[in-house]
């Protein structure tokens, strides 16, 4: 079952999220095949983007019909910042830009969104329930920056990382 904003109409000018029955079908856990007929009640934004819910994942989907799996977060799919948002593919976080393209290739076990050009990642952690809210713990943690390139390798705990001489370096100024 789907769930997506469709088109205003006359009768109902202001659309909000709502079921819109079976829409498609899920190849793997990260492509969906969207019917044409769901695809084209599909509400755009000005960004040409339109955004589905199946089951637990969240898709971002293109007027030109490229779908791609992203990050859910607020209730929502993944923000673009600094033109990048976070997709998953085989449980593996990377970022895509408002093409849908993907920028850098998923790789790590968890990403954060990009700032100043730089993204805190990490590999061997996990996403633990803490009350309402998650947290991303263990595992090693490095910065990347946003072609992909490693600015501090991924060799640091969480704390480690925060406390190093090479992340006080990238984020001094």
């Amino acid at each position: 079952e789907c769930y997506y904003v469709s088109k205003p109409t006359s009768t109902n000018p202001f659309p909000e999220q709502s079921s819109q029955g079976e829409c498609g079908k899920l190849i793997n856990q990260d492509t969906f095949q969207l019917k044409k007929k769901h695809f084209d009640k599909l509400y755009f934004s000005n960004n040409d983007l339109a955004v589905f819910l199946y089951g637990n994942s969240i898709f971002y989907v293109s007027k030109s019909g490229k779908i791609a799996r992203t990050h859910f977060i607020d209730n929502g799919p993944d923000y673009f910042n600094e033109g990048l948002a976070r997709t998953i593919s085989k449980n593996k976080y990377g970022y895509i830009d408002e093409q849908l393209n993907i920028v850098i290739k998923p790789e790590y076990d968890f990403v954060f969104p990009f700032e100043n050009g730089k993204a805190i990642v990490c590999n061997d952690c996990v996403i633990e329930s803490d009350g309402e809210h998650n947290v991303v713990a263990n595992g090693t943690w490095g910065v990347i920056n946003n072609t992909g390139k490693i600015l501090v390798p991924l060799k640091y705990s969480k704390k480690e990382l925060y406390l190093s001489k090479d992340y006080k370096r990238l984020t001094k100024n």
